[in-house]
């Protein structure tokens, strides 16, 4: 425990004798959350897809339309 408040303790120090250091030790996470917090969207929409149903059965219907109405996807009709 003594050699973690010691280093804490030089740590400190030398944050006193440098502020820069200490501007970029809060400013650079901060600026990071900034841009992640908002710039950037992880969300994606109307991406293109093509589904080619063999078995045109009730159920593969119910799929791909539900796939499609989450507006995630955009549907292609012809290739």
């Amino acid at each position: 425990m003594k050699r973690i408040l010691s280093q804490c303790r030089k740590e400190l120090a030398q944050f006193q004798r440098d502020r820069f250091t200490l501007a970029l030790a809060f400013l650079l996470p901060f600026i990071s959350l900034i841009i992640f917090g908002f710039a950037i969207r992880l969300e994606s929409k109307n991406i293109p897809l093509f589904v080619q149903d063999f078995d045109i059965s009730p159920l593969s219907r119910a799929y791909t339309e539900r796939l499609f109405a989450t507006n995630q996807f955009e549907q292609i009709n012809n290739i």
